[in-house]
């Protein structure tokens, strides 16, 4: 597959409606930061790890202590830092489309709760 590079960056400033790039421009951007995490960010800067008791109820389901990373990177000022979390799971902690349904569905509401 040939790469693509973009001229769009990705960020939190506002833009214009006319402005706005198009959805495959907005994919090659969002590619190229995903790419930029993969190997576990070599590209960012480690930072805290927590350590994380799953409570009594999944403790009795043989979930153990979880270790989140996290992680953040500069981009180029003034915008904000990227920021990335990293967590491991093995086969004991869930199904794939358990997974999905706690983080790609509905996420912002379920972390709410």
């Amino acid at each position: 597959m040939a790469t693509t590079t973009s001229s769009l960056r990705l960020n939190l400033s506002s833009i214009k409606i006319p402005d706005i790039p198009t959805a495959q421009e907005a994919l090659v951007a969002a590619r190229e930061i995903i790419a930029d995490t993969e190997g576990n960010g070599e590209n960012f800067v480690p930072g805290p790890v927590y350590h994380i008791n799953p409570g009594r109820k999944y403790q009795e389901l043989g979930v153990g202590i979880q270790v989140v990373e996290t992680l953040s990177r500069s981009v180029s000022p003034p915008d904000p830092k990227w920021f990335m979390r990293v967590s491991r799971h093995g086969p004991a902690d869930g199904l794939f489309d358990e997974f999905w349904d706690g983080l790609g569905l509905d996420h912002l509401a379920k972390e709410a709760k």
